[in-house]
């Protein structure tokens, strides 16, 4: 917007509605001058704020203004990226219940739990929790303490991935 500046995108003065930036995990930037003009012509900029979805799979979706748990549900509906998982495995190692507190794991009756390890990585990439051990008695993962957001929940055999699903945490 023109008429604004940083101090009003950081909620300091003018005629602002509070911060912008305070709290949010994606990036946020506030371009002025000439690299206002060029975003405003090559986005074709309508209306403030405007927002883009940037999935891990690279689509751009211009999403409009929206409340932050439509931004999650939207994020959420993103396709899945390869992290390290065998495209060319069909066979579906485990699947899991989330009621945002804990992770409760249920593997195929036949799956030897032998050295796996489970690794919850964020949409970043980086490791968040690891549980060492999985065994038929220890299949709950807790995840309270983690922020609201996307994970991917790898199962890990001999240091290779071996299968991972997308959760959210709300």
């Amino acid at each position: 917007d023109a008429n604004n500046g940083s101090n009003e995108f950081l909620g300091i003065s003018g005629a602002t509605q509070g911060n912008w930036v305070a709290g949010t995990n994606y990036p946020i930037f506030n371009p002025e001058g000439s690299q206002l003009s060029a975003i405003v012509s090559n986005f074709d900029v309508n209306y403030y704020p405007l927002i883009y979805a940037i999935c891990p799979d690279k689509t751009i979706e211009m999403i409009g203004t929206q409340s932050t748990n439509q931004l999650y549900n939207h994020a959420g509906s993103c396709a899945s990226i390869n992290v390290g998982v065998n495209e060319n495995s069909e066979k579906q190692f485990f699947t899991f219940t989330n009621n945002n507190e804990e992770l409760v794991l249920s593997f195929e009756k036949d799956t030897d739990l032998q050295n796996f390890t489970i690794e919850i990585v964020n949409i970043n990439g980086s490791k968040v929790k690891t549980v060492n051990g999985v065994s038929n008695e220890n299949k709950v993962v807790s995840i309270g303490s983690l922020n609201s957001g996307i994970y991917f929940l790898n199962l890990i055999q001999n240091n290779n991935i071996i299968s991972s699903n997308k959760f959210n945490k709300n």
